[in-house]
This record gives C-alpha cells, structure tokens and sequence, in this order.
C-alpha cells in the first residue's frame, strides 16, 4: 500500500506461497529501490529459492542496484524507456502495438 511518494507498507498476504518458488518482483517504476529491497529481502526471508527483478520505468543508479543485490536479487531487467543501456527494448514492441491499434 503506497502511503506517499516515499512510503510504502508491504503486506504479507500469501507470502508462505513462494516458499522453495523462483519468484520475479515486477514494478513500473522504481526510482531507489527502497521497496523493491524490502520486498526482496522478505520474498527471501519466506523461503524463495530466488528473487529476480523486472522494472518497467527504471531510474535506478548503479548503487541502486548494487544494493538490490546484496539485499539478494539474482537479475534485475529493466526496459530502455528511461534507460538506454536496458536489456528489454520497447521500441519495435510499441510501433507493433500501435500499427496493430490504429489500422
């Protein structure tokens, strides 16, 4: 539950589900990776056997995802769509999209 622009409550609703799982942490955007830390670390603590991370809108530095590394992520992927060394590339999947929607 998002309390404000920098406050964030995790729940720990099905959390006992991921136990022994690979599991993938998906945001839109993250800007520090405070939240994305805190989840990881409790998606751990609750057994996963990994935690990967995918960004939509990533405004991580590279401290930033040295931090979410050693809180435990295994990979953290992001888009190019604020970043332009991204792994996943937005460009041909949006001008596909569009043609498609607007023929």
């Amino acid at each position: 539950t998002r309390l404000g622009d920098r406050s964030v409550r995790l729940s720990s609703i099905g959390l006992e589900l991921v136990r022994g799982r690979a599991t993938v942490l998906v945001d839109d955007v993250s800007s520090s990776g405070g939240t994305l830390r805190q989840a990881v670390q409790r998606l751990l603590a609750a057994g996963a056997r990994s935690v990967d991370v995918a960004v939509t809108h990533s405004l991580l530095r590279p401290a930033d995802e040295r931090r979410l590394h050693a809180a435990g992520a295994r990979r953290i992927l992001c888009t190019d769509s604020c970043r332009p060394e991204g792994a996943v590339r937005l460009a041909a999947l949006l001008a596909s999209t569009l043609k498609d929607d607007f023929k």
